[in-house]
């Protein structure tokens, strides 16, 4: 996540993933039913966490195959292009067999929650994409499509599943949501097809939801602020650019406050403090320098 090797190597993992079967049909003699076996299947109390290991072994898997420097383990016996393509298509059978969710009490975790798989579906397809959205000579446009659709989905995902809820915010949420709402400036600035398919209206909705949610966390996390203040000027910037009024107000000025220092001061000390705490390696850092890089002077 932070653009660090893997603890353990992808190639490395033989594990068997547990058997989709609820705890209380192993009794201390052993299974009494059978395993799960259809995605059609009621769930068990294994089921979700058996499909999350799945798409992070694809994730896993993606990582190690597209962006590993170390090739020796994994010799490439495809293209770039027909990796990608694969892994797309692993990751869309991943998303038709998710399981439904069973009734429950309130969440008090992202996992427990019914935008989870989503979440984790939108988030492999930013990853799948990061290198071909940040060196986008030859991207073909639905790619960028594509990465916004996820993008905008995460974004009002998170606002649902923590706005007045008690679900708990953790480092990966924030990684997550400031990934994606940078994801979605950066294509706005870099696709002309996306921003004449994405209106201001929109796009308004979009940074509005990642601002408060940043802002939430900011409260509560002081170590968040800097991704707040960063991503809100950012956003601003990027509405006026989208904005046919010269003289219109962003929608986004009413929702949150304005940072302590002026846009122009504080936007390089903001992202050195992202840069002290690691989380702006990899992806993150070379989408922020794309999103900058494209502001006028």
């Amino acid at each position: 996540m932070l653009g660090r090797p893997q603890g353990i190597p992808y190639h490395e993992v033989d594990a068997e993933y547990p058997t989709d079967i609820d705890d209380a049909d192993i009794p201390d003699s052993g299974p009494c039913y059978s395993s799960r076996q259809s995605p059609t299947d009621p769930p068990t109390s294994m089921t979700r966490a058996i499909h999350t290991f799945r798409i992070r072994h694809i994730l896993a898997h993606l990582h190690t195959t597209l962006y590993s420097n170390s090739k020796s383990c994994c010799p490439p016996k495809h293209s770039h292009l027909e990796q990608v393509q694969k892994f797309r298509a692993e990751i869309e059978n991943w998303r038709a067999g998710i399981p439904p969710l069973p009734p429950c009490t309130e969440a008090l975790a992202l996992f427990q929650t019914s935008d989870w798989f989503e979440m984790e579906y939108n988030y492999t397809i930013l990853q799948l994409y990061r290198s071909q959205i940040i060196h986008h000579s030859g991207t073909v446009e639905s790619v960028f499509l594509d990465c916004m659709r996820a993008a905008e989905s995460i974004c009002h995902s998170y606002r649902s599943q923590y706005l007045g809820k008690p679900t708990s915010y953790t480092w990966t949420g924030l990684h997550e949501l400031f990934l994606a709402g940078l994801t979605f400036l950066h294509c706005l600035w870099t696709s002309p097809n996306v921003r004449d398919t994405y209106r201001q209206g929109r796009v308004s909705s979009v940074c509005t939801d990642c601002t408060i949610m940043l802002v939430l966390m900011a409260e509560r996390w002081k170590a968040a602020a800097p991704y707040r203040d960063t991503f809100e000027t950012l956003a601003k910037r990027t509405i006026m650019m989208m904005d046919d009024k010269p003289s219109g107000l962003s929608a986004l000025s009413d929702a949150t406050p304005e940072p302590q220092n002026s846009p122009e001061d504080g936007l390089a000390q903001w992202m050195a403090l992202i840069s002290d705490a690691g989380i702006s390696e990899g992806y993150i850092n070379g989408l922020l320098n794309s999103v900058v890089g494209d502001f006028p002077s």
